[in-house]
């Protein structure tokens, strides 16, 4: 079964002390070491925003990844996202963080 999770916030680049959404999404996947891909258009590709998600992702039961869309990977971009379990795109502006 395919579905979309939508935050209206939260997760690990807003609440790194509290795992619970990212845990679930994970979760959702049904399996024991997902691929994850995380999609940091949104924020201009920050690499803070980068950062903070292999901080995470890093440290639980799965394969993370990122696909940046303002320098896109020389390979298939199609086929990268295909062989993902799940796919995280990440929100904010470019000026989260500043006040």
């Amino acid at each position: 079964m395919r579905q979309i999770i939508a935050l209206g916030g939260g997760g690990f680049s807003m609440e790194p002390e509290n795992p619970l959404l990212d845990l679930y999404i994970l979760n959702q996947s049904g399996k024991t070491n997902p691929k994850i891909c995380y999609v940091p258009t949104a924020t201009g590709d920050s690499d803070i925003c980068i950062k903070r998600f292999y901080e995470f992702f890093e440290k639980q039961k799965c394969q993370p990844s990122h696909l940046s869309l303002f320098k896109p990977p020389t390979r298939d971009i199609e086929g990268f996202v295909l062989e993902k379990d799940i796919i995280y795109v990440g929100g904010h502006s470019l000026y989260w963080g500043r006040g």
